[in-house]
């Protein structure tokens, strides 16, 4: 009969100074994952990604590009056409027949008096005002939104 090979035995649960070596090494190895932010760092994050923010603040950014497209109703325009045309007519009964033909215009136009490009202008205006406000407001919105999470 071949002899029985004998292991030495494993202990069933660890010791404490096994368990205690784990748990330092795992904490010394987490610590460094595991930093807190600051509620600065979390709401420039949230700057960064909440679709309601960036959607105001897109709307205010376009906002000034609107009311100068509606300052542009109030402003003077000019116009510059220029034209030219040659005939050369060949009839069969004999001799060439030419003409030329050349034409130039200048328009300038001045209003000075138009309501509804007034009114347009005011409007563009008020909803620059309004854009800014409702960004601010969205701001504010956010911050709070940050704070109680």
């Amino acid at each position: 009969m071949p002899s029985a090979r004998t292991f030495p035995s494993i202990p069933r649960r660890p010791t404490r100074l096994a368990l205690s070596l784990a748990l330092a090494l795992g904490a010394a190895g987490i610590a460094p994952l595991a930093q807190a932010q600051s509620l600065y760092d979390v709401y420039e994050s949230a700057r960064n990604f909440d679709a309601t923010y960036l959607s105001a603040r897109a709307l205010a950014d376009s906002a000034p590009y609107r009311a100068a497209q509606a300052d542009a109703l109030l402003l003077p325009s000019a116009a510059l056409v220029a034209g030219a045309n040659h005939n050369n007519i060949d009839p069969a009964a004999g001799g060439n027949k030419a003409s030329d033909t050349t034409s130039l215009a200048l328009s300038a136009r001045q209003p000075l008096f138009n309501r509804t490009s007034t009114a347009t202008v005011g409007q563009a205006r008020k909803q620059l005002a309004l854009s800014r406000y409702d960004l601010e407001t969205s701001e504010q919105d956010l911050i709070v939104r940050v704070a109680q999470a």
